[in-house]
């Protein structure tokens, strides 16, 4: 979480640079950000359902929270 504020800043600055350079056209960066917060949403909720099901199987320890 503590990361999340400066990744943003960094995404934003390279989505801006590529339509500055000329590189993509703003529908393709555009994409890009639906694209990007659709995976990374669900990555984030089967990543969230995987932990609750290790905990709600009383399984405190497994190879998911060991590290």
């Amino acid at each position: 979480r503590k990361l999340g504020v400066p990744a943003l800043i960094i995404a934003l600055l390279v989505a801006m640079s590529r339509l500055y350079l000329y590189v993509h056209y703003p529908t393709d960066v555009a994409a890009g950000i639906v694209v990007g917060v659709v995976l990374g949403y669900t990555a984030a909720r089967l990543v969230d359902t995987a932990f609750k099901r290790a905990y709600a199987k009383g399984k405190k320890r497994n190879r998911l929270t060991e590290y």
